[in-house]
C-alpha cells in the first residue's frame, strides 16, 4: 500500500477491503501455525502441494506491508537458520488486533505528515 491508501482508509475499511481470499486465508493459518517461515506455512497449509510457497510468499508480504503479519526473526531463505543481518526471508506471525491497529494509525500518521501544505497566494 502507499502512503495515500492509508491516508484514505479507515482501519475497518482496511480490514474489509484488504483481507480477501488468498490473504485471509494466510492470515488466518498464520494465527494458527505461526510463528513460522512462509515456506512452513505453506507446508502446514497444504501438505501435498510443494509449489504452494509460490502463492503464500506474496500474501505474508502483503500482510506484512498492511501490518497484519510481524516479522519475528529473520532467516537465511535457503537454510531456514535465524541470520544476523537482514534477508529475504523470515519467521512470521500475526499480528493482534491491537498491533495492526496501532501500526495503521502510525502509517496513517506518516502519511497525513507527509502531504504537502501549499502556502497561500
Amino acid at each position: 500500500m502507499k502512503p495515500v491508501d492509508f491516508r484514505n482508509e479507515t482501519f475497518a475499511s482496511l480490514k474489509q477491503n484488504w483481507l480477501v481470499d488468498s490473504r485471509l486465508e494466510v492470515l488466518d493459518a498464520l494465527k494458527v501455525h505461526g510463528p513460522c517461515t512462509t515456506k512452513q506455512l505453506a507446508v502446514a497449509m497444504r501438505p501435498n502441494d510443494p509449489l504452494f510457497v509460490l502463492d503464500v510468499r506474496p500474501r505474508v508480504s502483503e500482510l506484512y506491508a498492511l501490518g497484519f503479519a510481524l516479522l519475528v526473526e529473520e532467516c537465511d531463505p535457503k537454510t531456514g537458520q535465524p541470520l544476523p543481518t537482514p534477508s529475504t526471508g523470515g519467521i512470521y506471525r500475526a499480528a493482534s488486533e491491537f498491533e495492526a491497529r496501532g501500526l495503521f494509525d502510525a502509517a496513517k500518521r506518516l502519511a497525513l505528515q507527509e502531504q504537502l501544505v501549499f502556502p497561500k497566494v
